[in-house]
């Protein structure tokens, strides 16, 4: 098992709704398409529920910058999406959806 999805298994469940973690992700907390390294870092990933698995949705929303991830995240992924982003502002940006980041 790779690492991103064993810290789906070891979380057990959705980091936002709480839903089990059969219906989760393995979500890179930025986004693969945006450059950058590391995203086989665990720190990078959350677990987040998928519409197409059973779930609310939460990874389809975070990915439409519609969810408000921050107050989810631990101190270590703040810090690693700092990083993979190449600044706070884009972190931040990234992290709070739309309606916050204006």
């Amino acid at each position: 098992m790779n690492p991103a999805r064993e810290k789906v298994e070891l979380e057990g469940q959705c980091r936002v709704c709480g839903v089990p973690a059969d219906r989760c992700d393995a979500a890179h907390l930025w986004d693969r398409s945006l450059g950058g390294g590391g995203f086989d870092d665990p720190d990078l990933i959350v677990p987040l529920c998928s519409r197409i698995k059973g779930g609310c949705g939460c990874h389809d929303d975070y990915d439409a910058h519609e969810l408000d991830l921050l107050a989810h995240l631990t101190l270590k992924e703040q810090v690693a999406l700092v990083r993979a982003a190449g600044g706070i502002e884009r972190a931040r940006h990234r992290s709070v959806g739309r309606a916050r980041s204006l």
